[in-house]
């Protein structure tokens, strides 16, 4: 009887520990990652030569966090307009640095999907993104400049003096940028 009693004891013990480890935010999930740039390279256009070329650029750093109400809500989100096309999106790559939080790339986390539940599926807002958050590793991929530059050519030359479009001298340029993110 003393045996059953220890056993019942030690049960409880246990599942006190069990959830205590679930609770404590050490062990949660994280909401938010700062994300760093290792490597980015990519295509720049000079404007005084009229080409494109390769490129090396400086990394960048990224918050990608879970996106809060506040972020959706038209009174007081500046950018929910862009979140709107994303009703399923529950994440969000924001750039630190610079004057503006604007979330760039916006991706939902499936965690019914088992085999695939390790990695984010994004869609592009400004950029392209991806995410697998067992390695912590990320992409960010930047393209369009060179097609958008061969359309604001085309555009400008069929509509002489519009003030309207991008000037084709000044292309967007090309990259594609990794690296890892840890939690914070």
């Amino acid at each position: 009887m003393a045996g059953l009693a220890c056993l019942k004891i030690g049960m409880q013990v246990a599942g006190i520990v069990l959830v205590m480890a679930w609770s404590d935010p050490a062990n949660a999930e994280p909401s938010q990652y700062v994300c760093t740039a290792e490597h980015a390279a990519g295509l720049h256009f000079d404007r005084q030569a009229g080409t494109w070329g390769v490129k090396e650029f400086g990394a960048s750093k990224y918050n990608l966090r879970r996106l809060t109400e506040g972020d959706r809500d038209k009174s007081k989100s500046k950018y929910w307009p862009l979140l709107e096309r994303h009703p399923k999106a529950n994440w969000a790559f924001f750039k630190i640095g610079g004057d503006q939080e604007m979330p760039l790339v916006a991706c939902f986390e499936d965690k019914a999907d088992k085999v695939l539940s390790n990695l984010f599926r994004c869609e592009p807002i400004v950029h392209d993104a991806r995410f697998d958050k067992d390695t912590r590793r990320f992409e960010v991929i930047v393209s369009g400049g060179y097609v958008d530059q061969g359309f604001w050519e085309q555009y400008r030359r069929e509509n002489p003096g519009n003030t309207v479009a991008q000037d084709p001298s000044r292309p967007d340029d090309l990259f594609i940028e990794i690296g890892t993110c840890s939690p914070s």
